[in-house]
């Protein structure tokens, strides 16, 4: 599975057990809203915490993986652990508050009764305070994944079904809020009741405990992963990824002690080009052979050398982003609420407007809006992006286009780049002649910048003409066309070359006025553009 895909799937899942948390967060809310709890809705409370607790666990891991495939924005990451961390705690807390409080209830309540009941309430009372204890103890979840099995098999045979002071029926209960997935659906058709707790047992023992598939599995999860990436959080992964499967084979009675130059060898052809041969330098300063236990400080020691190495590089990325922060303040760059009032109505209150300074102007709109800015030349503007550090596809400044949100691309080339940064192949060609050479007896044509408007919305830029004495109409290109969004008129004008030589071209006309860079002199005229040869 591709990285992406990968992300992708751990965030959904991340996602889903997000959203479990809030299911019950407001099913604690409807619980806490009452006056009284009964004895059911507590027993039912105290499984359903025993399944958050085992999704607190799940949580971390899927969040661990999400932290090691998503290293660019890692600091919105560790927000996002913070945050979800939170909700379990509270949940969490606030669900053994309730337990707890309504078990001190109903032991006075007993209490009260007479001498029969009450002694009969103590011989079973263990059992009882048991009942509401147990599941605080954390489980993980079993879903049917065979590498899980082992794990999750000796920790309730300790902890639930060798308990002899929970009975069957309670066992069978603790068993099913374990259960996820397929391995769910192997008991789903067994009724809930102390005989049946036995034959579940032995159903899940015979789907899942089979040593033939275990040991491929663990094989398979030991040995098949993706190459590491250079960062603290995955070389740690492979510590823990690789003990964990080595023990469980071990359990099953493989000898894995004799295992480590295989492993060593695997592993290390999947780390990253720059740690692969720091341990190639490593392992030439031992004496012998390396074991695993070796491998294993190797990679502590680079994790803790990498995590130094991030957190410093973080460190100046902050106190950059805080000076360029405080630099664009100064100067107004950044924007601002202002609060305008309504001069025509003043029972009206008052609307936020947002204003907004333009880096180039000065004035309250937007860079990309400026016509001070549209007005100057390409090479100007692409000058003054670049000074300023702005976003070449949005004009913002605090990122670069690479991490640019904003969907949008160039009109013209569809590139990732602002429109009003497009340098077109007219524009280059207009922009790099002074002096045009006509023919071999060096006749030569002047140019000249002037400044181009359209009439009807007054949209301006700066050109280069090229000056002929001897032509009777003037030719714009598409260029200058598109750019002021010209609105072309037909035309059945015929353009005759050298030797009254009919050119086979279409011919629009546009309107367009043409001001002095100079002086004050402009004028409105029809000029002829191109459309196709």
């Amino acid at each position: 599975m591709s990285e992406p895909l990968k992300l992708k799937e751990l965030i959904s899942k991340r996602g889903s057990i997000r959203g479990r948390v809030t299911k019950f967060k407001s099913n604690l809310d409807s619980l806490t809203s009452l006056e009284s709890i009964s004895e059911l809705e507590i027993s039912k409370l105290a499984l359903k915490l025993s399944k958050i607790e085992a999704l607190f666990i799940e949580f971390d891991e899927v969040q661990n993986l999400i932290e090691i495939n998503n290293t660019e924005i890692q600091s919105s990451e560790l927000i996002t652990r913070d945050l979800i961390e939170n909700d379990f705690y509270h949940c969490i807390a606030l669900a053994q508050n309730l337990i707890k409080k309504n078990s001190i209830i109903q032991e006075d309540e007993n209490n009260s009764q007479n001498k029969s009941v009450a002694t009969c309430h103590h011989n079973d009372h263990s059992c009882n305070a048991l009942g509401f204890k147990l599941p605080v103890i954390k489980i993980p979840n079993f879903d049917g994944t065979y590498f899980k099995w082992l794990e999750f098999k000796e920790t309730f045979v300790s902890l639930v079904h060798n308990n002899g002071k929970i009975e069957s029926i309670h066992k069978f209960h603790y068993l099913q809020s374990y259960l996820d997935g397929e391995a769910a659906r192997v008991i789903a058709n067994l009724e809930v009741s102390h005989k049946n707790y036995s034959e579940a047992w032995k159903l899940l023992c015979e789907r899942y405990d089979n040593k033939r598939q275990l040991i491929n599995n663990h094989l398979k999860s030991l040995f098949n992963f993706d190459s590491v990436q250079e960062n603290d959080k995955s070389l740690r992964y492979i510590i823990d990824h690789v003990t964990k499967n080595l023990r469980a084979l071990n359990s099953l009675g493989l000898p894995t002690d004799q295992w480590d130059v295989l492993v060593i060898y695997i592993i290390a052809g999947k780390l990253n080009s720059s740690t692969y041969l720091k341990w190639e330098e490593h392992r030439n300063s031992l004496s012998g052979i390396p074991s695993l236990s070796d491998f294993f400080s190797f990679l502590k020691c680079r994790a803790d050398v990498l995590e130094t190495v991030y957190r410093h590089k973080r460190d100046n990325q902050d106190s950059k982003q805080k000076q360029l922060s405080s630099y664009q303040n100064k100067h107004n760059s950044s924007k601002t609420l202002a609060a305008i009032p309504n001069e025509a109505n003043t029972s009206t209150p008052k609307t936020p407007v947002l204003c907004v300074s333009c880096l180039f102007c000065k004035n309250n709109h937007r860079i990309y809006e400026c016509p001070s800015f549209k007005s100057s030349s390409i090479e100007d503007r692409l000058a003054f992006v670049s000074s300023n550090k702005l976003c070449e596809n949005c004009l913002r400044s605090g990122h670069i286009a690479k991490r640019c949100r904003l969907s949008a691309t160039c009109r013209y080339c569809k590139l990732r780049h602002n429109s009003l940064l497009h340098k077109s192949e007219e524009t280059e060609t207009l922009n790099s002649v002074t002096m045009s050479s006509m023919c071999s007896s060096e006749v030569l044509l002047c140019t000249a910048l002037v400044k181009v408007t359209n009439p009807a919305s007054n949209e301006t830029m700066i050109v280069r003409a090229l000056l002929d004495s001897g032509s009777q109409s003037t030719i714009i290109t598409q260029a200058v066309k598109r750019h002021l969004n010209l609105i072309p008129q037909p035309s059945d004008t015929t353009i005759v070359g050298i030797g009254n030589t009919k050119l086979n071209i279409n011919t629009e006309r546009c309107i367009l006025r043409i001001h002095s860079e100079t002086s004050s002199f402009n004028v409105t005229a029809t000029y002829l553009n191109h459309i196709s040869i």
